[in-house]
């Protein structure tokens, strides 16, 4: 049965992102076993591409700090990765990279070396895997292996792995749709009228007005599906309360 409180809490706020992306697949978000491992390899490859950046400004000359993965072995071990798995192990180890690229790309001779773009979506892998080690923490075996071959055989007896609550796979839906891609603008519109846009610098010229008439149009198509889920709820929230609490 659905949480309604989760449900109601989901509808408090809107959010629309309008997405620039080096390839569109069209594919929907897997089970919930298979999203994680494709997740995990989104991030994978991302951080190679930022530890090799790093490595080649380091050979050019500049000054970094430690990347804090001990030493060369292991991260050549990391480009050497295969990734296969989604658990919690697999998520806490691309975060601890993550962190180490954060502080790496923070040296004062890296200011203008670097796309800033990519300073966002490092933020976002560590709060993501943040969030997807809380998930698998709440699940009643959160040391349960998720590899692809688990996977593949609890999908031929049809049993997921992991079982998400409903609650969990929104989140991870969430997590699967962006990925690494690059969000250049963001409309937040509250339930209390507070309406937020972010842009991304340099996205407010004339050559990006086709990408701001398509971002308007999402969130006008949106505004009103959220509406008439908002009418619903509160139609149904009046018919339980009327149904307990009859009035005279």
């Amino acid at each position: 049965m659905p949480d309604l409180g989760e449900i109601a809490r989901n509808l408090l706020c809107l959010e629309i992102n309008t997405i620039v992306a080096d390839g569109i697949t069209a594919e929907k978000m897997p089970i919930a076993g298979e999203a994680l491992i494709k997740v995990a390899q989104d991030y994978h490859r991302f951080l190679c591409g930022r530890l090799r950046e790093l490595e080649e400004l380091r050979a050019a000359g500049a000054v970094l700090p430690p990347l804090g993965i001990a030493d060369a072995a292991r991260l050549a071990a990391f480009f050497d990765w295969q990734v296969h798995s989604g658990d919690w192990q697999t998520f806490a180890t691309l975060r601890r990279v993550a962190r180490a690229c954060q502080a790496a790309r923070r040296a004062p001779d890296l200011q203008y070396a670097l796309r800033p773009e990519h300073d966002t979506i490092i933020d976002r892998i560590i709060s993501n895997c943040d969030q997807v080690k809380g998930i698998l923490l709440g699940l009643d075996r959160p040391d349960e292996p998720i590899d692809q071959q688990i996977v593949a055989l609890a999908e031929m007896n049809r049993e997921p792995v992991p079982q998400l609550s409903p609650d969990a796979i929104v989140k991870l839906r969430k997590i699967w749709e962006i990925g690494t891609d690059t969000v250049i603008m963001q409309t937040v519109i509250q339930i209390d009228g507070d309406v937020i846009s972010r842009i991304q610098a340099g996205r407010d010229g004339a050559e990006s007005r086709i990408l701001n008439e398509i971002h308007r149009s999402a969130v006008e198509v949106s505004f009103k599906q959220w509406t008439f889920l908002v009418q619903v709820a509160e139609s149904f929230v009046g018919s339980v309360l009327g149904h307990f609490f009859p009035a005279g």
